[in-house]
């Protein structure tokens, strides 16, 4: 058992997703996203207004038509990652878990594909969503509880509200900021600081925007074999 876990997410940090999500929905839907334009509110991007049962219930149908296993087994990992992860897996004391939001009728085919790309990594893996057989969502863990119940060290997401939360729980979080939506510049202004801009964000948050930085970043002291 390793003595430090990391919890990472899945999506747009071990797999393609919001590149492909636009692509989908630009197919089947007709919208025009762009990936920079991408954020998690799907009826917004889908230009549909959830107060209304005809729009909530177009919006249902079309999340069950993109989170199926079949679309979702096909996603790519991220360029670079299997190869960081699996630096940071050479060390004796680090073990990683997957925690994400995906449903759980995906954990099959996610566990399938993290063992394919990124083999004898992860030990665990916990899908927060649940839903009913309509693919309406009925509950969801909050993914820092789940982290610290785990006994996870840090997080490393592609999402900024878990790693706050990680941050301000006394722990470590990690943004992987590649999209505008992964770390907005309004949350933590940058300010001068003795002639250096700098963002002033709280202890134990730090953000990251590639493999080769992820795999720098925790090139620390306490995580060397």
């Amino acid at each position: 058992m390793a003595e430090l876990l990391l919890a990472t997410d899945v999506d747009d940090f071990l797999f393609e997703h919001a590149g492909l999500f636009c692509e989908w929905s630009n197919a089947e839907c007709g919208t025009n996203l762009q990936v920079h334009e991408y954020h998690e509110d799907w009826p917004l991007l889908w230009g549909l207004d959830i107060t209304k049962p005809e729009d909530m219930a177009e919006a249902t149908r079309r999340r069950n038509l993109f989170i199926t296993p079949e679309i979702f087994r096909e996603f790519p990992p991220i360029e670079g990652m299997p190869e960081a992860m699996q630096q940071l897996k050479g060390r004796r004391k680090f073990g990683a878990a997957g925690v994400t939001k995906r449903r759980t009728t995906l954990e099959s085919v996610t566990w399938a594909a993290i063992n394919q790309h990124y083999p004898n990594i992860y030990e665990h893996l916990v899908c927060l969503t649940e839903v009913n057989d309509q693919g309406v969502r009925v509950g969801s863990r909050d993914k820092v509880e789940v982290c610290i119940e785990m006994g996870a060290f840090a997080l490393a997401d592609d999402q900024w509200e878990a790693p706050i939360g990680m941050a301000l729980a006394g722990l470590e979080g990690v943004v992987f900021n590649r999209y505008p939506m992964n770390f907005p510049d309004h949350l933590f202004p940058a300010v001068s600081v003795n002639g250096s801009v700098k963002n002033r964000m709280p202890l134990g948050l730090y953000e990251v925007r590639d493999p080769d930085q992820l795999l720098r970043h925790f090139n620390a002291d306490y995580l060397r074999a």
